[in-house]
């Protein structure tokens, strides 16, 4: 799979050649109505399926000091999209300067350097500058240049959209069986290397504000641990400012899988 950066397509050298289908979107935790997106792009037949997508979502700039955390890293988003079928991750490091982009040069930036057959987007998709244009202003703005819109309605989980913001609520409730059903898979933090290893204790404490994904706000879960030698059953606990994660000794905890299960009670 080719990651090609957005600010580079003026380039020549960076321009994507063959006909392509094009999916545009945040794409945080590619739930269930993400891949109803990206399986839009991956069969059109004869078509390069293309992604285009933030490096980080853009409320982590803008709204920097509130902003909790992703769902999926950039590398897991990305393999799980070249997995999906995705050919080329055309992929926007997002700023204050790109977000004064209008949709219509944005558009314009990408007509230029892809031979775009097809897009498709979201119901509630919006792009540009202010949000300025939505799914059907696109639809009408790409058509004068032969280009089929095509927008996917929403995917309902108990009679409401599913969304990433949906998905972050719940993970921060603790909600890990909502989340499960929504994304269609468990929620796994990944955990930097740098700061995971466990002592004779057989625990590592770790700042929230360390890891990248998002993380609830409070409680005690029972997880599936992956560390450098094994797979085991084990819980962290998480309040405002830390997560304790309980490792085998002397290991270093690379991956944290939520199970699909209610908060653990502590029993005294």
């Amino acid at each position: 799979m080719r990651i090609v950066n957005f600010e580079l397509l003026n380039n020549s050298r960076h321009r994507i050649k063959g006909s392509t289908a094009v999916t545009i979107g945040g794409f945080d935790g590619l739930h269930k109505g993400h891949k109803k997106l990206i399986h839009a792009v991956t069969g059109c037949s004869g078509l390069i399926p293309v992604a285009v997508t933030f490096k980080q979502s853009p409320a982590s700039v803008i709204r920097k000091d509130s902003f909790k955390g992703n769902i999926l890293t950039f590398q897991q988003k990305a393999g799980k999209l070249e997995l999906m079928g995705i050919d080329t991750i055309v992929l926007i490091d997002f700023s204050p300067e790109f977000s004064t982009l209008t949709g219509e040069r944005f558009l314009s930036i990408l007509m230029d350097a892809l031979d775009i057959k097809k897009i498709v987007v979201g119901f509630n998709f919006r792009l540009g500058y202010g949000q300025g244009m939505d799914a059907r202003e696109l639809k009408n703005y790409v058509a004068e240049y032969g280009i089929v819109t095509e927008i996917i309605l929403p995917v309902l989980y108990k009679n409401e959209a599913i969304s990433s913001s949906r998905i972050r609520s719940s993970i921060r409730r603790g909600d890990f069986v909502s989340v499960a059903k929504m994304l269609g898979y468990g929620y796994i933090v990944e955990i930097p290397e740098n700061i995971a290893l466990c002592g004779d204790a057989g625990k590592v404490e770790i700042k929230k504000k360390s890891i990248p994904q998002l993380l609830p706000d409070s409680g005690l879960f029972g997880v599936i641990i992956n560390d450098d030698k094994e797979r085991y059953r084990s819980v962290v606990e998480l309040d405002e400012q830390r997560i304790i994660i309980t490792g085998k000794k002397n290991t270093r905890v690379k991956k944290v899988l939520f199970l699909k299960q209610n908060k653990i009670r502590r029993f005294f």
